[in-house]
């Protein structure tokens, strides 16, 4: 069997991991190396499990943008009703097998969510409210008829791909992992890039992750700004609001000198870079914010002491 190795790449949920707390990046893309092995420590098959840990937030969010992607795939087929339906049968079902998982019989890659492992209450029938609210906005949206139109004629760029070999690309000499939730080419031969959101509307300005899909199209697909506009929005799920404009030149070009900038302070924190070998974990210290602690799966492994949200 051909054997894997822990490479170096950059992301934005990587970029803002090392910015928010360096023991989490240590313990995220490091510690939990080997964790699956029968071989590795009790502490580092830990880790290995917590990494697995979803929190009902991000699991919610996921479940919906499968059920987006699903009714895009019907396009004008799409039976609306189906797709509410079987939303919330996803989410039952996964709620109550996640109930029954406990130490003894639960997988690290089980869907064993966060908070019934840490046995924490989970209000589960505001999350359903909530995910059908969510995909009521999709349905709604100012977008939609737009999406349907575009699936018709067969100009889906990107597609909420999950693969995470589709989704690595090269973004000069960084390896970059990003795809976008949806991008299809109006008309007109432009572009409506779109990131689907299911938290809470955070300011007006166009999102890192956006300006990152620009220069993924840019990269990957040879559609350079100049030669066609590129319209990117984050979409709102919960208050069905778009933040977004039409990218710039400049937007790509912040994006490129962020990753570079940020995969060298990556690159730092190395002893030995051809390897991807980290310094010892005291070079990574945890976050001064116990507020940052509250939300992140790996609070035991930092904390004797349960931290509250």
């Amino acid at each position: 069997m051909a054997s894997f190795t822990n490479k170096l790449s950059w992301s934005i949920s990587r970029a803002e991991t090392f910015d928010y707390c360096k023991r989490k990046y240590f313990l995220s893309y490091y510690e939990y190396w080997d964790g699956w092995s029968a071989k590795a420590t009790p502490r580092k098959k830990l880790i290995y499990f917590l990494k697995q840990k979803q929190f009902v937030i991000n699991w919610v969010g996921k479940v919906v943008h499968n059920a987006i992607k699903y009714a895009i795939q019907q396009g004008t087929a799409v039976d609306q009703a189906f797709v509410a339906s079987s939303l919330r049968k996803r989410l039952q079902a996964d709620f109550d097998k996640s109930l029954l998982y406990t130490l003894e019989n639960a997988k690290p890659k089980d869907l064993w969510l966060y908070e019934h492992y840490r046995q924490l209450p989970i209000d589960f029938a505001r999350e359903l409210e909530l995910a059908d609210g969510y995909l009521r906005a999709f349905f709604t949206s100012a977008y939609y008829e737009e999406i349907l139109a575009a699936r018709l004629r067969g100009d889906i760029l990107y597609l909420d791909e999950d693969d995470i070999e589709k989704m690595l690309f090269q973004m000069g000499s960084i390896p970059v992992y990003a795809i976008p939730d949806l991008c299809y080419r109006r008309p007109d031969g432009s572009y409506m890039l779109l990131d689907w959101k299911t938290g809470k509307r955070k300011g007006d300005e166009l999102s890192m992750q956006l300006k990152l899909y620009g220069a993924r199209m840019e990269q990957v697909d040879g559609i350079k700004l100049g030669d066609v506009n590129i319209e990117a929005a984050s979409f709102f799920l919960s208050s069905n609001e778009a933040v977004g404009r039409f990218l710039q030149t400049e937007d790509l070009e912040f994006i490129k000198q962020h990753a570079v900038q940020t995969f060298q302070l990556m690159k730092d924190q190395l002893r030995d870079v051809s390897t991807n070998t980290p310094h010892d974990e005291s070079a990574f210290p945890m976050t001064e914010s116990l507020a940052k602690c509250g939300y992140c799966a790996f609070a035991e492994i930092c904390h004797e002491q349960p931290i509250k949200n």
